[in-house]
């Protein structure tokens, strides 16, 4: 039986533009596609038209920025003479047409970070270290280009603390005791951009502040029920890691607000004596779905951002919400084994059915500026698209295996 953490672990290296082939940088444990390209002949003359605005013929076609390097100093090269690349071993396979220049990044080092990598400035780039192997300089020129993504290689998130099915979240006040970590680089944005970046950074950070609250509550939870001591060191220390979360993002938040802004009093009062149904429930929503989701919602924008700060908490993120979700998923497999009425399962059949038409329901396509990418912004179409792979490949899955 395929475990939930290996299923999470190929998704989020899906995401994350990781081939999962032996070698440094990349994981192992998954074929590739069956043919060079994955074009197929009565589409590929419909390609060039994507460069120019024209529809893709299928939905596994789409215009990807790609890059080559060139020596310091050096012109880039005519865009019909570029062979494009991607960060790290990728899925996505470039179809022989790029588009157009976009920019040129100067003085660039490719940090392996064991994720694939990155190009980062020299200047502010880490040096080499066990974690980190820094590649020689180089300038790097992007363009756009036509991508294949091979179907068939696959592989408010987070967990809320919810009140009537309702986030409660801590008002935000200027303090900088939860500013500590590194700030982010802001020289390139515009005023309009740091706006909208300290805007998803503080709503990032309130959630995770009042994930604190969801674990104590979850911790106690499992007290009631006579949980095993096991789960209950997990749930204490992933109540520990949420304080940091909440510390990196409001770190990230203050940086580009320019000015340092915090939690206030946040209002934790709970419902008590709640039945193992209702404990199952908010498990399954917060935990096996929340932070599941959590979990591949940090790969994908980790898979773009490359301001230092941003990935260093993208970084921690993902790994600690991969491990919350594991965690949710063995206790729920521990409540289930409790469920002698069934009465557990007749409830999350219907609480499945219930996210299963929230996490696919379609979303418009939307845009976004460039430069925020860098700074762990993706746009909601984007966005929805890898979380609904998470919910195809992960979540769905899981919840069969434990049926």
């Amino acid at each position: 039986m395929i475990r939930f953490e290996d299923r999470l672990s190929k998704t989020v290296a899906s995401v994350m533009g990781l081939a999962l082939l032996s070698g440094p940088g990349c994981l192992t444990g998954v074929g590739t596609a069956d043919d060079d390209t994955g074009t197929d002949t009565d589409v590929s003359e419909n390609l060039e038209g994507m460069c120019s605005g024209e529809p893709a013929p299928n939905a596994n076609y789409f215009i990807r920025e790609g890059f080559v390097e060139v020596a310091p100093g050096a012109e880039c090269p005519d865009a019909a003479t570029v062979a494009l690349k991607l960060h790290g071993c990728d899925f996505d396979e470039w179809q022989d047409i790029t588009c157009d220049f976009q920019r040129v990044d100067r003085d660039q080092v490719l940090v392996d970070n064991g994720y694939g990598g990155y190009f980062a400035d020299a200047a502010t780039a880490p040096g080499d270290t066990g974690m980190y192997a820094v590649g020689p300089l180089t300038d790097v020129c992007y363009y756009e280009g036509v991508f294949w993504d091979d179907p068939d290689v696959s592989t408010t998130c987070g967990r809320p603390l919810l009140r009537d099915g309702e986030a409660v979240i801590a008002p935000v006040t200027g303090r900088p005791d939860w500013t500590a970590a590194a700030h982010p680089v802001v020289v390139d944005l515009t005023a309009e951009e740091r706006k909208a970046a300290s805007e998803y950074w503080l709503e990032c950070a309130v959630l995770e502040h009042a994930s604190v609250a969801s674990f104590a509550h979850f911790s106690m939870d499992l007290l009631r029920l006579g949980a095993p001591p096991s789960l209950l060191r997990d749930a204490h220390q992933a109540g520990l890691d949420e304080i940091e979360h909440a510390r990196l993002c409001f770190a990230l938040a203050s940086g580009y607000a320019g000015k340092p802004l915090g939690p206030g009093p946040l209002d934790v009062h709970g419902p008590a004596n709640k039945s193992m149904v209702d404990i199952a429930e908010a498990l399954f929503r917060e935990g096996c779905v929340g932070e599941t989701l959590a979990a591949v919602d940090a790969a994908a924008r980790l898979a773009v951002a490359r301001d230092g700060a941003v990935r260093e908490a993208l970084t921690v993120i993902l790994r600690d919400e991969s491990a919350h979700a594991a965690l949710a998923w063995r206790a729920l497999r521990w409540i289930l084994q409790s469920d002698v009425d069934g009465a557990v399962r007749t409830r999350l059949e219907a609480v499945f059915a219930e996210e299963a038409a929230r996490w696919s329901a379609p979303v418009d396509a939307s845009t976004l500026s460039p430069a925020l990418g860098a700074h762990g912004l993706i746009g909601e179409s984007a966005r929805a698209r890898e979380l609904r792979r998470a919910w195809d490949d992960v979540i769905a899955p899981s919840w069969a295996a434990l049926s």
